[in-house]
C-alpha cells in the first residue's frame, strides 16, 4: 500500500482567526493520540513565508500509512470529537489536497 498524504490549507483572509498554540499543542496532539494507532504516521505544521506570495495562513501535511487507514480514521467514532475542535482554534474553512504518494526522496 502506498502512503497517503492529506494537505490541509487555511486561507489567509482579513477576518481569519487561528490559534497556533491550541492547534499544535492540543488539537494535533489529540489527533496523534487517537489516530496514531489507526495509521497516522506523521504531521507537519507549516507557516508560509510572509512574502506577499502566499495566500495561505497555515498548512498541515499529514501522512497516513494508506488511503484505507485515512478513510477508516475519518469514519471512526473519535473523528466527531476531533472535528468538534475546529471552532476552538479557527474560523477558517480549510482547503484539502489528498492523494497517494507515487514518488519521492528523503535522506
Amino acid at each position: 500500500m502506498a502512503p497517503f498524504i492529506v494537505v490541509v490549507g487555511y486561507p489567509n483572509k482579513p477576518d481569519a482567526r487561528f490559534d497556533n498554540d491550541f492547534y499544535i499543542n492540543k488539537h494535533m496532539k489529540h489527533v496523534s493520540e487517537v489516530w496514531g494507532p489507526k495509521g497516522l504516521r506523521s504531521w507537519s505544521v507549516i507557516k508560509p513565508l510572509d512574502d506577499g506570495a502566499n495566500d495561505t495562513l497555515l498548512e498541515v501535511v499529514i501522512t497516513w500509512e494508506s488511503m484505507e487507514a485515512w478513510k477508516a480514521a475519518g469514519a471512526s467514532p473519535e473523528a466527531k470529537d476531533i472535528f468538534a475542535d475546529i471552532p476552538k482554534y479557527t474560523n477558517i474553512e480549510p482547503t484539502m489536497i489528498k492523494g497517494e504518494v507515487i514518488g519521492g526522496w528523503s535522506s
